[in-house]
């Protein structure tokens, strides 16, 4: 389970009561070496911006892009690490719950993308945790960085199986993905090819807590324009708002 931090909390053991190491020692040298890792990118970040301060002319354009690296790969080491602790927690269903459409509209205003949200189908409670606003800010990145603006979020029922809902977002302006790199999208964190995929690292962390909820993800190229990123959950977190 993860506590709002984003930190793995400890689950006890049903024999003996005892705690369960949740990192091995290869874990625990990765956890260590991200930290020193972020720690050195933020230091050289604070000389490239000082650097930047005091030269004017032809160092800014060079500067302003290994800023931009550094913030990128930054962000990449807490997804990397947050997938972790992900896939070393457990979801517990939660008594609170929250407005599915009030969540997307408390999400909207954050990108600098054309949303329309399906208010009627949107119009359900639902019993996540804090990383569900995460799987979706990461898939609206992913769109965002990939070229797409116009953005479609809708809700169903699943029709082939009733004991899972769809939450639907779609995108109209890309080139639909061949089937080839839907599955290479969706594949695992352990692959063979993870060095090529690591520039989709989002839809892999959004993958990973649809799974977390019980669910999956899911992308299907439309027909002529844009791609649909599918989250199946489990309906039982679903329900109909009062």
């Amino acid at each position: 389970m993860i506590d709002q931090t984003g930190k793995i909390k400890t689950i006890e053991k049903q024999n003996g009561g005892k705690s369960p190491r949740i990192r091995d020692e290869p874990e625990f040298y990765y956890t260590i070496q991200s930290h020193f890792i972020r720690n050195d990118l933020q230091k050289l970040m604070l000389i490239l911006e000082v650097i930047k301060s005091e030269n004017h002319s032809i160092l800014d354009e060079t500067v302003a892009k290994a800023i931009k690296l550094c913030l990128r790969a930054s962000k990449k080491i807490n997804t990397l690490s947050l997938i972790h602790n992900v896939q070393h927690s457990t979801f517990e269903k939660q008594n609170e719950k929250f407005s599915l459409l009030g969540l997307f509209e408390d999400l909207v205003p954050k990108f600098e993308l054309y949303i329309t949200l399906d208010t009627d189908s949107l119009n359900h409670e639902i019993s996540v945790d804090n990383l569900f606003c995460i799987l979706i800010s990461e898939i609206l990145i992913f769109i965002e960085n990939a070229g797409g603006n116009f953005i479609r979020i809708s809700a169903r029922p699943c029709d082939s199986n009733l004991n899972y809902f769809i939450i639907t977002i779609s995108e109209s302006q890309n080139e639909p993905f061949s089937k080839k790199i839907c599955d290479k999208l969706m594949s695992n964190l352990a692959d063979e090819e993870w060095d090529y995929l690591g520039q989709n690292i989002e839809i892999t962390l959004a993958n990973m807590i649809a799974e977390y909820y019980g669910g999956k993800l899911g992308i299907y190229p439309s027909k002529e324009k844009g791609n649909s990123y599918c989250i199946i959950l489990p309906s039982c977190l679903i329900s109909e708002s009062k």
